[in-house]
């Protein structure tokens, strides 16, 4: 683990990347100073697999509902809509789980930012749903503030890989 926002050293990126900051009083993520606990210090915890890391866990569960909330009977008449929503929350996990595997900051950062642009391309077919009463408004606010929740925490991320530096190419053996 590494305490605070950056390596210590400043120079080199782990093999594994940021996952979230936690606050060692309470059990939670520790998003900022709204824990509560203004003496704390952020601990960064190290992400190994995609899997673990938060803006993905928050894309893949909104990919998920979108799927459960578009296997009504109201989207059998509108297959094209539903492919649009499904192809939109597909790609937002996508473009994370495909980023970290480049193992590069800079890259995976751009990844980030056609994630964040799969999200936004989502909540406008969600309003269109809404709008031809194909989900509901409860559903509608429920699956935005998921979306919303997941480009939030890509913003985090990307603003971390920003200021990361590559690895260094190791010696062959």
């Amino acid at each position: 683990m590494v305490l605070g926002r950056f390596y210590p050293d400043g120079n080199e990126l782990p093999r594994s990347l940021p996952l979230f900051l936690a606050c060692p009083q309470h059990s939670g993520p520790y998003y900022g100073r709204r824990s509560g606990h203004e003496s704390c210090l952020p601990v960064v915890h190290m992400a190994k697999r995609f899997q673990e890391i938060v803006a993905w866990q928050l894309a893949d569960e909104l990919r998920r509902q979108v799927v459960s909330a578009t296997a009504t009977a109201a989207f059998y008449g509108e297959l094209r809509l539903r492919a649009q929503l499904r192809s939109a929350a597909n790609s937002a996990s996508a473009n994370i789980a495909e980023g970290f595997k480049r193992f590069n900051p800079r890259e995976f950062a751009q990844f980030l930012k056609y994630s964040r642009g799969s999200l936004a391309e989502l909540g406008v077919h969600l309003t269109d749903a809404r709008d031809r009463q194909l989900i509901t408004a409860v559903q509608h606010a429920s699956l935005s503030h998921l979306a919303a929740r997941a480009a939030i925490a890509c913003a985090r991320l990307h603003a971390h890989l920003r200021t990361a530096k590559a690895p260094k190419p190791r010696e062959p053996l």
